[in-house]
């Protein structure tokens, strides 16, 4: 899976520059992990005890997964806050400083795009305290980035039923599907004589990718028979792709 590593760099500048720099990611895969650090800036020489901040992400757009720390030994917590919100706080339990090494990869924020998102996106840092080598807030020397990520990569360029990796079943099976523009769509399985069993989808949808299941019984709870059914996919009330599955409830 192809991952994109976003660096937030915390550049430390005076108090008169505090415009946020915006950073343009474009994603090509669901999942994104976003490498957080900061470097010094050439004319200070700040040493840093500890860092607390927020990280602010559009819930209904990212999907959280973790945060991990990348410094051996150092304190890590994070919480959630509100919707869309983490506290972060990193110290090292001795009272040493971070060394510049250390600060350049600091934590790992790991998201996932929410279903059928295909817009953009916004990340940023936020209430940042930074404490340096005598307890002082030297937060105002460091400037908050704020990033911008394009999910409309991954949006589906074309209708179709995706192919199954296994096309037999027992139980239940997975059937996905997606749709390039919204559409009335209806998903439904067919027996060898071409007579529809079962309707598995039949209402109006957005763009997106579709999961829906096919278990062992037709729409008045009789078992299929044994053997070859064919799931149809119809946009707008004409056919518009299909593909074959085989209930085999015998199979080992």
């Amino acid at each position: 899976m192809i991952k994109i590593i976003i660096s937030a760099l915390l550049i430390s500048i005076s108090l008169l520059q505090d415009v946020n720099r915006i950073v343009q990611h474009a994603a090509y895969d669901s999942n994104v992990n976003l490498t957080i650090s900061f470097t010094e800036y050439k004319n200070f020489k700040n040493k840093v005890r500890g860092i607390q901040f927020d990280l602010i992400y559009n819930d209904s757009h990212l999907l959280f997964n973790e945060l991990t720390s990348l410094i051996d030994g150092a304190i890590f917590e994070y919480k959630s806050i509100a919707e869309g919100k983490l506290r972060c706080v990193i110290f090292n339990l001795d009272g040493k400083s971070f060394s510049n090494i250390d600060l350049s990869k600091l934590i790992v924020m790991s998201f996932d795009q929410k279903n059928n998102f295909y817009g953009n996106t916004y990340i940023q840092m936020d209430n940042i305290i930074v404490v340096g080598d005598f307890g002082e807030d030297i937060s105002s020397s460091y400037q908050t980035p704020f990033f911008e990520i394009d999910f409309s990569e991954l949006q589906p360029k074309s209708t179709y039923i995706h192919n199954l990796e296994k096309s037999s079943f027992q139980d239940s099976i997975l059937v996905s599907f997606q749709t390039h523009e919204a559409c009335n769509v209806n998903l439904a399985v067919y027996d060898i004589f071409d007579l529809k069993r079962k309707t598995l989808i039949d209402q109006y949808m957005d763009i997106g990718i579709y999961n829906s299941y096919l278990n062992n019984y037709d729409d008045l709870l009789e078992e299929f028979d044994l053997g070859q059914l064919k799931i149809k996919l119809f946009i707008d009330y004409s056919p518009h792709d299909s593909i074959y599955v085989v209930y085999d409830k015998n199979k080992n």
